[in-house]
């Protein structure tokens, strides 16, 4: 998981908003970090760190070049449900070369997806044996130290929020695996202070859907 945002800042745009984003976000009940019932990866080594404190779970990027994640399971299957996930989280500075936020479609960490934000922009990223692409950019400006950043999957239709706001939809998604979890990368540092979910009921009537 490592040299990934130094590729994603040579093919930095800002060309999408949030356009045709009409859903609000779904009341969703939050949990500590420190639940037991949730497994999350903790570790301490040379180029980055994810450790259980009293006011959430650190995640540190130790080195520029270095990316810093970890994640768990959800109790629920992403392809046969509609599901909101959301985490609060507060980054130790908002910067454009400190990159944080949601990863999720957790394979392995090398193969997932996530939504990252900087001080001045976002991108939604599709990562497969370490190699990236961009599936989403655009502008995004941080008025806040404190952030929450949701996904809420409907119909096939994905849509990232930042403290309550659209950020942008995904129309077509597909979401395989049930590991969720954030990230943050080049010396950058967050805590994460409690995460929810919530699954809801699918509508049979949705339109198909192509993987992204």
């Amino acid at each position: 998981m490592k040299k990934i945002f130094f590729m994603l800042m040579a093919v930095w745009g800002l060309t999408c908003g949030a356009q045709g984003v009409t859903d609000e976000l779904p009341e969703v009940e939050m949990v500590s970090m420190a639940d037991p019932e949730y497994e999350w990866m903790q570790y301490d080594e040379k180029d980055s760190k994810a450790m259980l404190k009293k006011q959430g779970l650190e995640l540190e990027s130790k080195k520029d070049d270095s990316l810093c994640a970890t994640y768990c399971e959800m109790p629920f299957n992403t392809e046969d449900n509609d599901f909101v996930v959301i985490f609060d989280m507060k980054p130790e500075s908002v910067d454009d070369k400190k990159p944080f936020g949601i990863i999720y479609d957790v394979e392995n960490d090398v193969t997932y997806k996530a939504m990252v934000l900087t001080k001045k922009g976002y991108q939604v990223l599709s990562v497969a044996d370490g190699k990236v692409s961009v599936l989403r950019k655009g502008m995004y400006k941080a008025k806040s130290k404190d952030f929450s950043l949701a996904m809420y999957m409907k119909k096939g239709k994905l849509t990232f929020f930042v403290n309550g706001l659209p950020m942008c939809t995904m129309k077509n998604a597909v979401i395989k695996n049930p590991q969720f979890g954030f990230v943050v990368g080049n010396k950058g540092k967050m805590e994460c202070k409690q995460f929810g979910y919530k699954v809801l009921e699918r509508d049979t009537t949705s339109e198909e859907t192509d993987e992204v």
